[in-house]
């Protein structure tokens, strides 16, 4: 399973689709990518390049304790998909 290690856990995302639009979903505070798994396997068949990420301590990412700010969440966002110009999508922040 695709992750990507930050500073100081590791993220880990579900990447669909290859086509030139890409887009990442981020999910709220009781949630994880597998809340927009739906969403995103639609997409990838519409020619779109889709990423779901599972932020510090929820889902498959590395279960840490510290750094649960907005601030923290925001950079670590843009780690997987380090692609300039793509779509974000995410709920209950």
């Amino acid at each position: 399973m695709p992750q990507v290690q930050l500073n100081n856990f590791k993220m880990h995302y579900v990447e669909r689709g290859t086509g030139p639009e890409p887009n990442v979903f981020g999910h709220g505070c009781i949630s994880a990518r597998r809340w927009w798994l739906p969403t995103i396997e639609r997409l990838s068949k519409d020619d779109y390049q889709t990423y779901a990420i599972d932020l510090r301590a929820a889902g498959l990412s590395e279960q840490i304790e510290t750094g649960h700010t907005l601030t923290q969440y925001a950079d670590e966002c843009r780690r997987p998909a380090p692609i300039r110009g793509c779509h974000w999508s995410a709920r209950e922040f």
